[in-house]
């Protein structure tokens, strides 16, 4: 079981997803959200913020529609959007970088790059931002 956060961003009156990634030696990237493993004793909202932090250094977040979330397969997605910086840093338990790098992209675009298993929350926060909180997918 795993859990995370789907983190949005305003630019202008756009909200923008933050994926995350891994690019290989030939530069072709892999995407991913902020998620993790659910450590025991842990609530999946606490894994969420935990994971959030530790893999891109967010610690302000704000969830502006709710304690909302969705499930899908073994991982559990919150949605907050931020106006940190997002910063890189090494895993704290294995000492190693878990992603390269980070880009802001519509939840289109997101749609596009993340891959098959993370496909439902960009299109869930796609509808969220639209203003459908009670969403389901």
């Amino acid at each position: 079981m795993g859990a995370g956060v789907v983190v949005l961003k305003k630019f202008g009156n756009e909200y923008k997803m933050l994926c995350l990634y891994k690019e290989n030696k030939k530069g072709i990237r892999s995407y991913d959200l902020t998620k993790g493993k659910i450590d025991k004793g842990e609530s999946d909202y606490q894994t969420a913020i935990r994971e959030t932090y530790e893999e891109s250094g967010i610690k302000n977040l704000s969830f502006e529609w709710g304690n909302i979330k969705l499930s899908k397969d073994s991982i559990t997605m919150f949605i907050a959007s931020t106006s940190d910086v997002p910063k890189i840093s090494k895993n704290p338990h294995s000492g190693i970088y878990e992603h390269d790098g980070f880009e802001w992209n519509s939840p289109d675009v997101a749609y596009v790059l993340l891959p098959s298993f993370l496909k439902p929350f960009a299109t869930w926060t796609k509808k969220i931002i639209k203003g459908g909180n009670h969403v389901k997918i």
